[in-house]
């Protein structure tokens, strides 16, 4: 498609494409500048970059009265991983419905605009005691290295409500302080609340690894396996570590055949069984380079990079694999994945409702989880895939039967329900 300025020059969709892809971010927001007025008219698309763009190179929002059909846009772009995009078109819908605030946040964690976050979070929710500003609040000051204002925001949440991805948070950054007693005592914590969680299992386990308490660790992993909790491979190797020659062994083959994509991922599941991650994610990006992609691949890395703490990277890593490979079920089920370790739980259901569209089985299946989960004595976890199915699902008979059992739950959790133990934390 062919644009035309103002002055009369003309300019192609291509040509905005690519100064995007290489971040001349700048330089992409003068063209559509000079041209503003007839994007609407053209293509609303490109309006939508220009109203993202404006914001990464102004810092300032849009705050015009146009009516364009965002929502429509939305729903077509929101997993296409054209991040200055989706910026966009949810700073105009937030211009209409301030609803959004929390995705515009959300989409400023990708681009790393961590002051923009605390800036907004202050200007809006400066008194809010809600857990999910405090967590928003909490995450961003890690992501700074600010550690002090990161734990003052998460112990401020636990008050309000136990959350396992709060105690994971808590013992992550005592970790990264040095104070592994600490970090031991929150997984702890953690784990007497929620003890079937499979993110503070993980990472409880890699604690006691990295501390030589092998014994232990095993132990952790071996509850992890039994409950089927999360996927096969990750930390499948803690306290069972595979000898170097079969990397070499691996790498030979590689060699013999450069494209080979399943070998590419057996070194790449190797490594992260080693908890070699920086190998990993090096590795896979050399690869990469090289052609060697798939949808796999591009999961892999994003875990590579949520284990290192490198959330921005698992991130964008996600949203790469859907730009090359749209609405694939394994880069879309990782969104899900890494969303409920990190506890953005607000964001599944849009994601869910794109797999519907993809393969409506999986939507199905979340059915049967719920009720292994339930089977388990697993409520809480249970209650979140039911009220998930019950909110995408198009099966009205199996949406009664799992509205019964969400009933049960909700009668059992309410008998169970414990107070708030505010000195605890403090």
């Amino acid at each position: 498609m062919i644009f035309k300025k103002n002055k009369g020059e003309a300019f192609s969709q291509e040509e905005i494409d690519e100064l995007i892809k290489q971040f001349k971010y700048k330089e992409a927001y003068k063209l559509l500048l000079d041209s503003k007025d007839t994007l609407k008219t053209n293509d609303p698309i490109f309006y939508f970059y220009f109203i993202g763009l404006k914001y990464l190179v102004e810092k300032k929002f849009w705050n015009e009265k146009d009516e364009l059909p965002a929502a429509e846009y939305l729903k077509k772009y929101q997993f296409s991983g054209q991040n200055e995009l989706t910026l966009g078109i949810y700073i105009y819908l937030n211009n209409k419905d301030e609803k959004y605030i929390m995705d515009i946040l959300d989409n400023f964690e990708i681009f790393g605009l961590y002051d923009d976050i605390l800036k907004l979070l202050d200007e809006k929710f400066k008194t809010s005691q809600a857990p999910e500003i405090l967590n928003k609040y909490g995450f961003t000051y890690w992501q700074k290295k600010e550690y002090k204002f990161a734990l003052q925001s998460f112990k401020k949440s636990l008050v309000m409500n136990d959350d396992p991805i709060v105690f994971n948070s808590m013992a992550l950054l005592y970790n990264d302080l040095g104070d592994q007693t600490l970090a031991e005592k929150y997984f702890k914590e953690g784990l007497k609340l929620f003890p079937d969680n499979f993110t503070l299992l993980s990472n409880y386990a890699v604690l006691l690894f990295n501390l030589g308490l092998f014994d232990k660790s095993n132990k952790v992993v071996k509850k992890i396996k039994e409950k089927g909790l999360g996927m096969s491979f990750l930390h499948s190797g803690l306290g069972k570590i595979l000898t170097p020659e079969y990397e070499i062994d691996l790498e030979n083959e590689l060699k013999r055949e450069p494209k080979n994509n399943s070998l590419v991922l057996e070194i790449g599941k190797y490594l992260l069984r080693r908890g070699e991650l920086e190998k990993l994610v090096t590795f896979l990006n050399d690869e990469m380079k090289k052609g060697n992609e798939s949808p796999k691949i591009y999961s892999l890395l994003a875990y590579a990079h949520y284990y290192k703490y490198d959330f921005k990277s698992a991130d964008i890593a996600v949203s790469k694999g859907l730009t090359k490979f749209k609405d694939n079920i394994t880069l879309l089920i990782t969104l899900v994945s890494l969303n409920i370790h990190r506890g953005n739980l607000r964001t599944i259901p849009d994601t869910l409702k794109k797999i519907k569209e993809v393969d409506p089985m999986y939507i199905e299946a979340l059915f049967n989880v719920a009720m292994l989960l339930e089977g388990s004595d697993m409520f809480r976890k249970a209650k979140m895939f039911y009220e998930w199915y019950l909110e995408v699902s198009d099966s009205e008979s199996t949406k009664q039967v799992a509205q019964w059992h969400l009933d049960v739950i909700y009668s059992k959790l309410q008998i169970t329900k414990k107070e708030d133990k505010d000195e605890k934390y403090f």
